[in-house]
């Protein structure tokens, strides 16, 4: 349950994840979660004027379950993080996992998913189908994390699957995709300019 900024689990929070104010590094990872957490990683894009979103799920330790790829009818990158959010959890009702983190690099939709901000007309069938989906769930928290620890669901959401979506299972994903899911899942530490 998100409570703005409340919400603890292992040491995690909520405000930590939006607003903490530290000195500037550099320096970001893909963090594990507690177990019996998964992480829901989530992105939007659009290519060649075309709207698509891509998520990932795995385990605590990094382990990929499932991931999806699809398209939607939107050209806002933020609907179509939301979309990629609404689709992980109904991934993650359909394996059965009650205890996420959602993972997003759009500090707008934490924002939207966690009340700090008003929604746009757009996006208010979308949060609310969201919720509703967030509400079935044993707990959910939301995170920010930067696009560069996001590069499963950013590689998903690239793909052209030409359908609504499509789910993948880690014994069809490319190697490209392995390769990444291996990265994120030792730590790699990705440099930031700014």
């Amino acid at each position: 349950m998100v409570d703005r900024g409340t919400t603890k689990v292992a040491g995690w929070s909520l405000i930590e994840a939006t607003s903490r104010r530290t000195p500037f590094d550099p320096t970001n990872a893909w963090i594990a979660t507690p177990p019996p957490f998964i992480t829901v990683n989530t992105d939007g894009s659009i290519i060649d004027d075309k709207g698509r979103w891509g998520v990932m799920i795995k385990e605590f330790d990094g382990t990929a379950i499932k991931g999806a790829a699809g398209s939607f009818d939107s050209k806002s990158i933020t609907i179509l993080e939301l979309k990629a959010v609404e689709i992980g959890l109904v991934l993650a009702d359909k394996i059965n996992r009650k205890k996420a983190f959602i993972v997003t690099d759009s500090i707008i939709v934490l924002y939207y998913l966690t009340g700090y901000t008003t929604l746009t007309w757009d996006s208010k069938n979308l949060v609310r189908r969201i919720r509703e989906h967030m509400g079935k769930m044993d707990d959910c928290v939301i995170r920010f994390n930067f696009r560069e620890t996001n590069g499963v669901a950013d590689y998903l959401a690239g793909l052209h699957v030409g359908v609504d979506w499509v789910e993948f299972t880690p014994s069809s994903f490319a190697q490209d995709l392995k390769d990444i899911i291996r990265r994120e899942s030792m730590g790699h530490v990705y440099f930031r300019l700014s």
